[in-house]
Order: C-alpha cells, then structure tokens, then sequence
C-alpha cells in the first residue's frame, strides 16, 4: 500500500511534505502515536478531529472542498477534541512546532503539489 505525499508551500515560503489520509484506516490512526515529525497529514472527508493519543499538539487548517480556508485552529492540544466545521471537506494537520499556518487566513486558498 502505497501513501502518496503532497508539497505544502507556506505563505512564508517553506515547504512541508503532507501525507494523504485518504483511507478510513489511515485516518482513523493519523498521527495517533507517532513521534512528532516534520511532515503534516492532510485527512480527506473530514470535519472534525480529535488529538487522542497524540504526543504533541497540533495546528489544524480546515478546507473545503476547493482547498480555501474555513477555519484555522493552533495548538490543539493532546487528548482534546477539535470543533466540527460542516463547511469543511478536509483538515490539514501539522505538529505545532512547525508553525506551518504563519500567515494563514480564512479564504486563502491552499495549494497541495
């Protein structure tokens, strides 16, 4: 089973490697356990999320379904639960530290290469 990656260029300018949950499996285990990373993972028909059995906190960009930004959410912390967006078509994620959302503002539109 192969995961297919995406490119994430910030609006400063860095690029984050992001992995496609596109599987109920892949999301329903995203980054549940693993060791902070320097990669997000951006979850396909998603509204809401939790951060159970997370070791980190996250920073969450919710899109619709034409990758514009619906709400932006920062630091989420561990064993919380995210607000469900009905607008929302998926959710990128990335740890907190990466400070990937610098910049970020509802109505920009996210490109994923």
């Amino acid at each position: 089973m192969s995961i297919q990656i995406y490119k994430y260029v910030s609006p400063c300018g860095r690029v984050i490697p992001v992995k496609a949950a596109n599987t109920f499996i892949k999301r329903f285990f995203g980054l549940m356990g693993k060791k902070e990373g320097n990669y997000g993972i951006l979850l396909e028909s998603c509204k809401r999320m939790h951060t159970f059995f997370m070791r980190y906190p996250l920073d969450l960009v919710y899109l619709d379904k034409d990758n514009c930004v619906v709400l932006t959410k920062r630091i989420i912390m561990p064993f919380r639960i995210a607000p469900h967006v009905n607008n929302a078509a998926r959710i990128l994620a990335f740890p907190s530290s990466l400070n990937a959302m610098a910049f970020l503002k509802q109505g920009d539109k996210i490109t994923l290469e």
